[in-house]
């Protein structure tokens, strides 16, 4: 999806036409099938967002539900590390494990692939609170397994009796990329936890809400209650304050960040713009300087 995206922005028609045309073929023969994912296993974690995403390009809107509620089916909420948002892996250890047998797999590269639809499902409905708690910690779970030198294994043993990080990378950079597309910080309202932040650390100050931005990139952030969803392309945001009376968002920005501009995308249906005039480019993100420090943000609809 990002690879057509960028091709059509780009102007390149006839490459992002010809891609289009192969993965409808492909996402025509996933409507054929009852379970349209997996892969030489017959229960896999494997190909979940594919499958979700091109049906969700094409309206294939009876596969969204299926791969969907069998993700939800295997991505558990625990109150531990390793299984909170862990997708159910038992075989790669036997392939590509340093320690060769077959065992639950904490955080295997599927727990942040797997994270892209359901956290892409959240936004769509920002209420489902378990959606959030599940997508979340499996878009984390790329990292939990890393170590203070930065090796990151293919999964964690999780037997009593060793409890401790594979020693090959197996398929790591597959759970790296799922972090890397993913990673953003969530901010809710919780009508019995109050205000939250996923990625985030939050403070209330009287009718502000501040949140200090906790992601590597620092460059995505959901504000649930406003269905505000901004990306940067480019540069990196410090801090968002929300006002709930005015419902006014101030961005501060990272003004060491190495950019010659800063690019943010402020999704249409939030009703959002940048208050005063400000230039866009020809991908319709707003081009800032990389001396903005801060902007406004004001709901015009």
């Amino acid at each position: 999806m990002l690879i057509l995206h960028d091709l059509r922005r780009e102007g390149l028609t006839a490459e992002a036409n010809q891609l289009e045309a192969v993965m409808r073929k492909r996402a025509e023969h996933w409507k054929g099938l009852d379970y349209p994912f997996g892969s030489e296993m017959p229960w896999d974690s494997t190909g979940q967002e594919e499958v979700y995403l091109w049906s969700r390009y094409f309206g294939f809107d009876d596969k969204i539900r299926v791969t969907l509620n069998a993700i939800l089916a295997y991505m558990p909420t625990v109150p531990h590390w390793g299984y909170n948002g862990s997708a159910r892996r038992y075989w790669d250890f036997v392939y590509g494990g340093k320690l060769s047998r077959i065992e639950r797999q904490l955080h295997h590269y599927g727990s942040a692939l797997n994270a892209i639809p359901v956290l892409t499902e959240y936004r769509d409905h920002p209420d489902d609170f378990y959606l959030l708690r599940v997508g979340h910690a499996g878009m984390m779970g790329a990292l939990a397994n890393v170590t203070a030198d930065g090796f990151g294994p293919a999964a964690f043993h999780s037997y009593p009796s060793t409890l401790a990080n594979d020693g090959i990378s197996g398929d790591y950079g597959t759970g790296f990329y799922g972090y890397a597309v993913n990673s953003g910080t969530y901010i809710i309202e919780h009508p019995e936890f109050g205000w939250l932040a996923f990625s985030g650390n939050l403070k209330e100050n009287k009718d502000n809400i501040e949140v200090a931005i906790k992601t590597a990139s620092k460059g995505r952030i959901f504000l649930a209650k406003e269905n505000l969803w901004l990306t940067t392309d480019a540069g990196e945001i410090e801090t968002l304050t929300y006002n709930q009376k005015d419902k006014s968002v101030i961005l501060k920005f990272n003004q060491s960040a190495l950019v010659p501009n800063v690019l943010l995308n402020i999704n249409p249906a939030s009703g959002y713009e940048i208050e005063g005039s400000q230039k866009k480019d020809k991908f319709n993100r707003y081009e800032l300087s990389p001396s903005t420090s801060t902007l406004i943000l004001r709901k015009t609809k």
